[in-house]
């Protein structure tokens, strides 16, 4: 009875508090949509049916209603929110006013659609802005242009040089103002025409579709991972390594590189890495060989992220700015505590893209290597009338080993240093953020050379 008492309370002040604040809110909502409705001479039972469907209204579905949503997380709210959005789009007003007299063509713009209208241009200016308020980074390249498509199909965001502020868009209404995003980038050549109308088309999805939209490297993999019922998406994303934005979350070895998969964690908590490791080491494994079983725990860690949701990364965050704050305090050595640390605050804070230069790295990695293959064999190589198709592709091939190097030197630095029992928790904490950076530069670099000598996509 005391452990039922402990739980509890536990739910009272975690998910209850959670529950009381959504519930106030949304009845707040309905009770002023209430009395407006009365004060404007509704009747009272159209008063209170207009409340109960201003949000979503859960006791309605359809016959597949409760089917489909087990299976894909707030299915049912998506789908009235759709259609909400496409009323309010397709509705206009009266042809005849109150007075009997017709109204003109524009007269029967409803306010609703003016509304998208202005989130259009919105959308518009505030592109022109974060371009011209973006830095650019070592390599000539915007930071802004640099902000993952999913953050800008879903966010409403203002660029202050390399960082940014951004709030989510309503569910509905992110394509109309994801309209203006598209026509700017596409006016100032961010975005090519074809890319500009796959961007929005994207956003289209998103902001209307009941299942959520994620990305791939591949087609198929976008498909698979957007309508892959919302408890298989870990599992799948598991097997493409690939996490929501399309990005490898698991580390991969460079060539030649026989690090066991125990040893390669880096996301998961320190005690499920040594977990692990202790499970390597004891089915006949070490730091440099694979025993029976050899497992990276972020594939599981990635499982446990996707479960806990939201209340568990404001659990997470909190924890990692407690500890940071305490040995600033306690310690002799100070660790950096960002915006993104912070809960809530993360949330609206945008962090510098840190993974755009990678992943930029990995795509022209393959490029040239394709393009070296073909010019070595005489029966694939391509006529080169511009002199542009392999323009010092060796130079790059050669930088690309030189890269991968550099790389594999610092994920073993990387590996030390968590691995060591003897440094501090803010040395540890200090040391593997300038590896992060480390990395992030040589990666840069390589994107810049390559900018230099063959030219942007723009170009």
């Amino acid at each position: 009875m005391k452990a039922k008492r402990v739980g509890d309370k536990v739910y009272e002040l975690t998910l209850g508090v959670i529950e009381e604040v959504n519930s106030r809110f949304e009845d707040t909502i309905r009770l002023a949509t209430y009395i407006s409705a009365v004060e404007a001479g509704a009747p009272k039972d159209k008063a209170a049916q207009l409340a109960k469907n201003v949000t979503v209204n859960f006791n309605e579905h359809g016959d597949m209603g409760h089917v489909l949503g087990s299976h894909y997380i707030f299915f049912n709210a998506a789908v009235q929110g759709a259609a909400n959005t496409f009323r309010m789009l397709t509705q206009l007003k009266p042809e005849k006013k109150p007075n009997g007299d017709s109204r003109a063509w524009h007269e029967r713009i409803s306010s609703g659609q003016k509304s998208l209208m202005a989130l259009t241009t919105l959308g518009f200016l505030a592109t022109l802005y974060n371009m011209n308020m973006s830095d650019e980074d070592d390599a000539g390249v915007e930071e802004y242009s640099q902000v993952d498509d999913f953050y800008k199909i879903r966010n409403f965001i203002l660029m202050n040089g390399q960082d940014r502020i951004q709030m989510p868009l309503a569910y509905g209404l992110s394509p109309f103002y994801n309209l203006g995003v598209a026509m700017a980038e596409g006016s100032l050549g961010l975005r090519s025409e074809a890319d500009a109308a796959a961007f929005w088309a994207e956003s289209l999805l998103a902001g209307f579709s009941p299942f959520s939209v994620t990305t791939s490297e591949t087609f198929e993999g976008t498909v698979a991972k957007t309508f892959a019922p919302t408890w298989a998406k870990p599992g799948l994303e598991n097997m493409l390594n690939e996490n929501y934005l399309g990005e490898k979350y698991l580390r991969e070895r460079m060539p030649n590189d026989y690090t066991p998969e125990s040893e390669m964690s880096y996301r998961s908590p320190g005690w499920m890495q040594e977990t692990f490791k202790s499970l390597n080491s004891i089915t006949g494994g070490s730091t440099e060989r694979s025993g029976v079983v050899d497992v990276n725990p972020d594939r599981l860690w990635h499982w446990f992220e996707a479960y806990y949701g939201g209340l568990g990364r404001f659990v997470d965050k909190s924890y990692t700015a407690v500890r940071k704050g305490y040995n600033n305090v306690m310690a002799d050595e100070a660790v950096e505590i960002t915006p993104y640390d912070i809960p809530v605050v993360s949330s609206v804070y945008g962090k510098k893209a840190m993974t755009w230069h990678p992943r930029k790295y990995r795509e022209r990695k393959l490029e040239i290597k394709q393009l070296v293959a073909e010019y070595e064999d005489p029966e694939a190589r391509q006529p080169d009338p511009t002199k542009q198709r392999y323009k010092n592709i060796m130079g790059l091939d050669q930088a690309i080993k030189e890269v991968d190097s550099r790389l594999r030197d610092l994920r073993a630095q990387e590996r030390a240093i968590r691995n060591s029992n003897t440094m501090t928790y803010a040395r540890k904490q200090n040391e593997l953020f300038r590896i992060r950076e480390d990395m992030f530069k040589v990666t840069l670099l390589f994107n810049k050379y390559y900018n230099e000598t063959r030219g942007t996509e723009e170009d």
